[in-house]
């Protein structure tokens, strides 16, 4: 869903707001969402840490959780 949702974002060319995507693994997101406009940042639901870093200097936020945490125990 996330992926979709950068692509729909930028479908129109150039956006008024800085698109910014927290992924787990940079070199696989880079490859497939292949835009100048997005910047990467590591961001992992089970370190955070890169959480934290993700989210420095961020004002609005989409998260879209991935399915493979979708049980988590409690």
């Amino acid at each position: 869903m996330g992926r979709e949702t950068i692509k729909k974002l930028l479908e129109n060319g150039k956006t008024e707001f800085e698109i910014i995507a927290a992924v787990r693994n940079i070199s696989r997101a880079e490859k497939s969402l292949d835009y100048e406009e997005i910047k990467f940042r590591k961001f992992d639901f089970e370190n955070l840490e890169t959480v934290k870093n993700a989210l420095i200097d961020i004002d609005k936020i989409l998260l879209v959780r991935p399915p493979a945490i979708a049980k988590v125990k409690k």
